[in-house]
C-alpha cells in the first residue's frame, strides 16, 4: 500500500510538472481548513523553479476566524495571495482581476489544437518564421542570447542585391523585394529598403568574370548591364586606371535590417509570441511524440522543434539528436573609415567582380569596407582581426586613390553555409519534427520575407508558398 502510494504521488508530481511547463500563470489551490500541509509545502517548491505568475488561492474562508486562520499562508512566500470562497463566490472577483491584469488586449491567441512550434534562435531568420507562423498556430521563440539578432542579423553589412548568392538563391532575392520595397502598414510604415544601386569591378584580365555572370542571370529576370570604363569613373570618384569593366544592377538597394527586425519580433509578439532570451538550449529530448525541451530556465513542450540557430545550426540538431548537415560558418569583416574626399552618400554598392572586397557609403562620409573574407570559424561571438582589416584596407587601395584617415569602428559577423551554399530549409529526412530553417550565408536579410513565407508553407497549409520559388532546391534531404 505504501509503495502503491508513493508510485501515485511520483505520478502526479510528473503531471505537476509537464502542467506548470505549458502554463502562461498558474492558481495554487489551497484549503484553510487543513492549514498548510507537507503537500503545499512540497508543491511551493516546485512552483518557485517554475518562474511563472503564481496565484495562492486559499479557499473556504467564509468567516472572521477562517479569515485570521487564513494568514498562515502568507509564510508561503506567494506574491499575489487571495482568500476566497468557492461557495459564496467571495474573492473570486479580485482573483480573477489579478490574472486578467497579465493579458495583453491586443493579443491575437492561436488555436491550442494546432502544432505547438518551438523556433530555436531569434535573429531574422526565426523572428521572420515566428511572425509568419504565430498567425496561425501556437510558437515560442528560443534566444540563447540577452536580445534577439546578436550575431549576424546585428552585424549585417545591410544591402539587396538580387544575384548576390548565385542563381539558385537570386529566387528567394526577388520574391522578397516587393515585401521590402512596399511592407503592409501594419507591419512597417514605409518602405524597408532605399535605392543605393550597384556596381561590379574589375580589371582587363577579370572580363571573363563579367561575361560569366551575365550568362548566369541571362533567363532569370534580373537587369544587370555592362559598364565601360566612363560609367565606372561616373559612379566612383578617384577610381584607379586598371579598373576598366564593369556590370550595374541599378535595383541595388540598401535594407533597414534594424527596422525589418523588429518588425518581424513586433508582429510576432502581436500574435502572441514573447522571445525567451539567455534561454540558450540544453536540451531536447523527443518522447511519446513530443519534443521536451529545455533552454535556461525554459521548460516547454513543442510538436515541431524548427532550428533558426545560425552558426549553432548543427550543434541544435546534435543536441536533439538529429545528423548534422555540415552547416560550416565563416568570419565576415566589416571596418567603418574616415576617408577623404568624403565618401559621396550617392556612391553604389561597389563589389569586386572576383569577390575581394566590395564596400559602400555611409552616414558622414563615411566608408563601409570589408574585405569579403570567409574565414571558417566555430560557432562563436565573432570578432575582427588586424589582418582582415589590413586586407581590406590594401585592396581598397588598389580600387581608389583616397585617403585613408582612420580606422572608427570594426566588428565582425558569421555566415552560416551548408556545403552547397544554398540555404536548407524544410523537415529533416530522417525526422519528421525537426524543420530546418538555416544556412541563409551573407544572403539572409535579402531573403527573409521569402524564405519565412517559404517554410511556413511547408508547416502550415493556410501559408502559401512564394512564386517561382522551388522548395526541393532547399531541402534537408538532398544531403542524404
Amino acid at each position: 500500500m505504501d509503495k502503491s502510494h508513493e508510485i501515485f504521488e511520483k505520478e502526479i508530481r510528473e503531471q505537476v510538472m509537464i502542467a506548470v511547463e505549458d502554463a502562461n500563470a498558474i492558481i495554487f489551490m489551497t484549503d484553510v481548513t487543513t492549514g498548510i500541509t507537507t503537500l503545499d509545502e512540497a508543491m511551493t517548491d516546485i512552483l518557485r523553479v517554475s518562474k511563472k505568475p503564481v496565484f495562492l488561492a486559499v479557499n473556504k474562508v467564509d468567516n472572521n476566524a477562517r479569515q485570521l486562520d487564513a494568514t498562515e499562508f502568507y509564510a508561503l512566500g506567494f506574491e499575489h495571495t487571495h482568500f476566497l470562497s468557492s461557495m459564496s463566490g467571495s474573492g473570486t472577483g479580485e482573483l480573477l482581476d489579478d490574472i486578467a491584469s497579465l493579458i495583453d488586449a491586443d493579443v491575437e491567441v492561436p488555436d491550442e489544437n494546432l502544432p505547438r512550434i518551438a523556433i530555436i534562435g531569434a535573429g531574422i531568420a526565426g523572428a521572420s518564421l515566428a511572425a509568419q507562423l504565430s498567425a496561425y498556430q501556437s510558437v515560442v521563440l528560443i534566444e540563447a542570447e540577452a536580445h534577439p539578432g546578436y550575431h549576424s542579423t546585428g552585424r549585417s553589412a545591410a544591402f539587396w542585391v538580387e544575384c548576390y548568392g548565385g542563381p539558385d538563391v537570386q529566387p528567394l532575392t526577388t520574391a522578397s523585394g516587393p515585401f521590402l520595397a512596399n511592407p503592409p502598414k501594419d507591419f512597417h510604415d514605409g518602405p524597408l529598403m532605399s535605392p543605393r544601386g550597384g556596381l561590379h569591378i574589375g580589371t582587363a584580365e577579370q572580363q571573363p568574370l563579367a561575361d560569366d555572370m551575365l550568362a548566369e542571370f541571362a533567363s532569370s529576370g534580373v537587369h544587370i548591364e555592362r559598364s565601360d570604363r566612363k560609367d565606372l569613373e561616373r559612379h566612383v570618384p578617384g577610381l584607379r586606371s586598371g579598373w576598366t569593366t564593369g556590370l550595374w544592377e541599378a535595383a541595388c538597394a540598401d535594407i533597414d535590417v534594424a527596422a525589418l527586425h523588429a518588425a518581424y519580433l513586433r508582429q510576432a509578439r502581436k500574435q502572441g509570441v514573447q522571445p525567451h532570451c539567455n534561454s540558450r538550449l540544453e536540451r531536447a529530448v523527443w518522447r511519446e511524440g513530443m519534443w521536451h525541451i529545455t533552454a535556461g530556465s525554459l521548460n516547454c513542450t513543442a510538436d515541431i522543434i524548427v532550428n533558426a540557430a545560425g552558426a549553432w545550426a548543427d550543434n541544435v540538431a546534435k543536441m536533439a539528436g538529429v545528423r548534422p548537415l555540415g552547416i560550416q560558418p565563416y568570419r565576415r569583416t566589416i571596418a567603418q573609415l574616415a576617408v577623404s574626399p568624403d565618401v559621396p552618400a550617392a556612391l553604389p554598392l561597389v563589389i569586386g567582380l572576383d569577390g575581394s572586397f566590395y564596400f559602400k557609403p555611409d552616414a558622414g562620409g563615411r566608408l563601409w569596407l570589408s574585405p569579403h573574407d570567409e574565414t571558417a570559424t566555430p560557432a562563436c561571438d565573432a570578432a575582427p582581426e588586424e589582418y582582415d582589416i589590413a586586407l581590406a584596407i590594401d585592396r581598397l587601395q588598389q580600387v581608389v586613390d583616397w585617403d585613408i584617415h582612420r580606422v572608427e569602428r570594426k566588428w565582425a559577423g558569421l555566415r552560416s553555409f551548408a556545403p552547397d551554399r544554398l540555404p536548407v530549409i524544410g523537415r529533416d529526412a530522417a525526422h519528421d519534427a525537426f524543420f530546418w530553417f538555416a544556412g541563409q550565408g551573407g544572403f539572409g536579410i535579402q531573403t527573409a520575407p521569402a524564405a519565412a513565407q517559404l517554410a511556413g508553407s511547408l508547416l502550415n497549409d493556410a501559408i502559401i508558398a512564394p512564386d517561382r520559388v522551388h522548395a526541393a532546391l532547399y531541402a534537408p534531404g538532398r544531403f542524404n
